[in-house]
């Protein structure tokens, strides 16, 4: 650690205001967070529409028979369909990037970080254990846990598994 890193810590350690910083960086973290999670979120829905203007074009303004569709794509035919709907109510790319795609992306983000932010700053940690609740579920259910595939010894204090593999 530099002498200005030490320096800055003191400073933060001593200040009365502590609890703003705090707040004020998770302000700033969950910003860029959201930020990011937004963007992705818009490349997801600007590719559904892309497949259906695709769809559309090599279909002319035909029918498509969905399941031949389905066939041919190794695409669940329903998502054909959506996309080919959403492309027809929305020929313009800008149009429904306005109208369909950033409400829908904003929408994705604050229910997706809602629930993950508030974990994170409950806990303050990134991981996500399985609650309790679940766990004793699946014990009522299946008996004992033969194998947790994501987890580490101090979630497995919890589940008990015979087996469960970690990030090492």
């Amino acid at each position: 650690m530099t002498q200005a890193q030490k320096q800055e810590q003191v400073e933060i350690s001593k200040s009365p205001n502590l609890k703003e910083k705090l707040d004020e960086i998770d302000q700033t973290v969950y910003q860029e967070v959201h930020e990011d999670y937004k963007k992705s979120r818009m490349k997801v829905l600007v590719g559904m529409w892309e497949k259906g203007k695709v769809i559309g074009d090599s279909r002319g303004g035909g029918t498509a028979n969905w399941r031949e569709l389905e066939h041919e794509t190794g695409r669940n035919h329903e998502s054909l369909k959506f996309w080919h709907d959403l492309y027809g109510k929305y020929p313009d790319r800008q149009r429904y990037i306005t109208e369909y795609a950033e409400p829908k992306a904003e929408e994705w983000t604050r229910k997706a970080l809602n629930r993950k932010w508030t974990a994170l700053l409950e806990s303050g940690s990134p991981e996500w254990w399985t609650p309790q609740k679940y766990i004793d579920a699946i014990r009522e259910v299946m008996g004992e846990i033969d194998l947790d595939p994501v987890s580490c010894a101090l979630a497995n204090k919890v589940v008990k598994a015979i087996k469960y593999y970690d990030s090492q």
